[in-house]
This record gives structure tokens, C-alpha cells and sequence, in this order.
């Protein structure tokens, strides 16, 4: 949840897409020596470990697929309710292009 709470604060802090973030943040978690003993299991003709092993690993990756996406969904709330806050705390903008009426 906290890989996807912060590439989504990344990503809107600095205008780039969330799936950088999430992707360079994610690839250390999978399970590949969980994959890799499943495969060598298979390949060695234990079925049962194997695909057990293997499914241990797509669970793995469903968990954090979902605390990922969870993350985000949670984080856009918040985001949004951190910038209503600081207009308040702050008040109206004093700063910028100034726009006159014409043709009175």
C-alpha cells in the first residue's frame, strides 16, 4: 500500500506517469525464487510442490498487486484533500496574470 500511496504522490508531484514508480518499486518484491523452486519441482517431476509452489507464487503477486492499487485508490483522496487545506491555510492567490475588462 505504501509503494502505491508514494508513486502516486510521485507521479502527480513531479507530472509523470504512476506506472514508473510503481514499476521500479514493485519488480524487488516478486517471487522468483518461489517461482524458481516451483519450476525445478515441475521440472524434476514432483507435480504436486511444484504447483503448489507456483500457486504460492500467484498469490504472492495478486497480494501485491491489490496493496498497490489500494494504495492509490486511498492516496487520491487524500491528495485531493491535502490541496483543499493548504487554499484555506494559504487564502487567495495574490500572484499572477492579472485580467481587465474590456470594452465599456
Amino acid at each position: 500500500m505504501l509503494l502505491g500511496a508514494g508513486a502516486y504522490v510521485f507521479a502527480h508531484h513531479q507530472k509523470a506517469p504512476t506506472l514508473i514508480y510503481i514499476a521500479a518499486g514493485i519488480i524487488p518484491l516478486l517471487p522468483g525464487l518461489t517461482i524458481y523452486r516451483g519450476m525445478l519441482f515441475l521440472a524434476d517431476g514432483n507435480t504436486g510442490a511444484g504447483l503448489l509452489l507456483l500457486s504460492e507464487a500467484t498469490t504472492i503477486g495478486l497480494a501485491l498487486a491489490a496493496g498497490v492499487i489500494l494504495g492509490q485508490f486511498l492516496a487520491q483522496p487524500a491528495q485531493r484533500e491535502l490541496r483543499r487545506s493548504e487554499r484555506r491555510l494559504v487564502g487567495p492567490r495574490l500572484a499572477g496574470p492579472l485580467r481587465t475588462r474590456r470594452g465599456r
